[in-house]
């Protein structure tokens, strides 16, 4: 299981990476995950999905400072 630090690093690098797209993003690939059978897959980025969310929610201006 990665560390909450390390899901909060893929986050951040999904929303700087790929803009509003990281959480649909994060979304197709955890489904895609859970399709296969991978439920630690699937959480991983579910979880990932989820920190996403709170880094919008937030907006990157604030986490730039």
């Amino acid at each position: 299981m990665q560390s909450e630090r390390e899901i909060w690093a893929c986050a951040l690098h999904l929303v700087k990476c790929r803009g509003l797209a990281a959480e649909a993003h994060a979304t197709q690939r955890a489904i895609e995950l859970l399709e296969d059978g991978d439920l630690t897959g699937y959480r991983r980025w579910s979880s990932i999905t989820d920190h996403i969310r709170r880094l919008n929610s937030r907006g990157l201006d604030e986490l730039s400072h």
